[in-house]
């Protein structure tokens, strides 16, 4: 069975599209025009305040220039690595 999804797990989602937002030199203004969403819905998600829908994940994954699997799959890596020093 899989593993439900942690508050933890949408803080590191969260940082993790803010940090490539960042990296790529979007502003937070530029993401939500391209993702198609409202800036304080993406706010809370960067601030990890926001479980995001599968949609939403993915256009904003769209407007980083990736996947939403790709995004996932780091964020749930990154968990593991926090438990793992923790």
């Amino acid at each position: 069975m899989p593993t439900p999804a942690t508050p933890q797990l949408s803080k590191r989602l969260g940082e993790l599209i803010g940090q490539r937002r960042q990296k790529l030199g979007i502003s937070q203004e530029e993401l939500v025009q391209r993702a198609k969403i409202s800036r304080s819905y993406y706010s809370d998600i960067e601030r990890g305040l926001r479980n995001m829908s599968v949609q939403s994940l993915c256009n904003i994954a769209r407007a980083l220039g990736t996947t939403g699997y790709e995004l996932l799959h780091q964020a749930e890596l990154a968990e593991g690595e926090q438990a793992v020093t923790s």
